[in-house]
């Protein structure tokens, strides 16, 4: 049976995050990855890196599109975590609209330094 439950994945790809975690970022993503297409569920990818974030995929049920778009996620730059977040709620909201059940698996290290309006400013992005 078809699940009408989206799991959105926001994943932070800065530099802070760093190649070494990126990896095990991606590594976790693929393992809920695998459990959300055997019970069918919707998946979404955002990544925020640099000064914004990017709906990189979005709801889908292609476990092998999703492990593309992973593997090809570049790293560096600041942590625009609000704007990850922004994005992610929008996502959520609009997908609620269309009749699915948002999750969101936030995958960050938490040190946001890029404010809401893309520029670096580490008190206010806090």
């Amino acid at each position: 049976s078809r699940s009408d439950r989206l799991v959105i994945f926001a994943v932070d790809a800065s530099g802070s995050a760093a190649m070494a975690r990126l990896a095990e970022a991606k590594g976790a993503v693929e393992l809920m990855l695998a459990r959300a297409y055997a019970k069918r569920d919707h998946v979404a990818l955002v990544a925020f890196r640099g000064d914004g974030s990017d709906l990189l995929l979005p709801p889908t049920r292609s476990l092998v599109q999703t492990k593309r778009r992973l593997a090809g996620l570049p790293g560096g730059g600041g942590t625009p975590l609000a704007k990850g977040l922004q994005t992610a709620g929008e996502l959520a909201h609009h997908s609620r609209s269309q009749g699915l059940s948002p999750t969101l698996a936030l995958l960050t290290d938490g040190r946001a330094n890029i404010d809401l309006s893309g520029r670096a400013d580490r008190k206010q992005a806090g």
